[in-house]
C-alpha cells in the first residue's frame, strides 16, 4: 500500500507515518511538494487544510479533476461548512 500524506507539521507527519509502518508512507510538507507527487500512484491520500504554500481544498479540486483516489482529510478545522466542501 502506498500512502501520500501532506502535512506541513514534521513532528506528527513522522508520528502518523511512523504508527502506519510497514505501509509505505511518502511526506510532503507543501502543495507544492504534493503536486510533484501526483505522477505516482497512491492508494490514498491524507491530507492537512492548512498548508504554507495554500489550501488542502485547492489541492483536492485539482485533484478530483484527475483522479479519484481516496483522500482523508486530516485538519484541525471544523466548522460545518469546511466539513461539507471536504
Amino acid at each position: 500500500m502506498n500512502i501520500l500524506l501532506i502535512e506541513d507539521d514534521a513532528i506528527l507527519s513522522d508520528t502518523i507515518c511512523q504508527s502506519l509502518k510497514p505501509v509505505r508512507c511518502v511526506q510532503c510538507n507543501s502543495l507544492s511538494g504534493a503536486f510533484d507527487q501526483m505522477e505516482e500512484q497512491w492508494d490514498v491520500i491524507l491530507l492537512d487544510l492548512n498548508l504554507p504554500d495554500g489550501s488542502g481544498m485547492q489541492f483536492l479540486q485539482i485533484l478530483r479533476e484527475i483522479s479519484d483516489v481516496p483522500v482523508i482529510i486530516i485538519s484541525s478545522r471544523d466548522s460545518n461548512q469546511e466539513i461539507i466542501a471536504g
